[in-house]
């Protein structure tokens, strides 16, 4: 999960760099607020849940490429469904989500929430 966070900042930080000669010192200010305002979101959350929850996000990743690797893509899609229902009981997973909305907030070019969004027609086997 740290990874995550610190990929996400230095993407954020890489961007920004291009953008930093059209940036005044108030919007600069703004920005570095918005980066720690994520940062804080990302510290807050439990840890080794989040260790647990990666784990079983893996091995359901590898469970569904295999039914969309054997063409059995609907039995994919259904166990997908399943899953995020039951990621989207977790606490900690609420709470990375609200964690993900602050960053598109304040990084809205950089943070897709919406990338993979099952219940609006995206296929899971489409995004593996």
């Amino acid at each position: 999960m740290k990874k995550i966070c610190l990929a996400m900042l230095l993407g954020c930080a890489v961007s920004a760099q291009a953008q930093f000669e059209g940036m005044d010192a108030e919007e600069l200010s703004r920005m570095m607020a918005g980066a720690g305002e994520v940062m804080a979101c990302f510290g807050r959350l439990d840890q080794d849940r989040m260790e647990v929850l990666g784990a079983r996000a893996e091995r359901v990743n590898a469970e569904l490429e295999q039914l969309c690797e054997t063409g059995q893509r609907e039995q994919a899609q259904r166990q997908a469904k399943q899953h995020l229902d039951e990621f989207m009981k977790e606490p900690e997973y609420v709470q990375l989500m609200e964690c993900g909305e602050v960053a598109q907030r304040m990084f809205p070019d950089l943070v897709d929430m919406d990338a993979l969004d099952l219940e609006n027609g995206a296929h899971v086997c489409d995004s593996l």
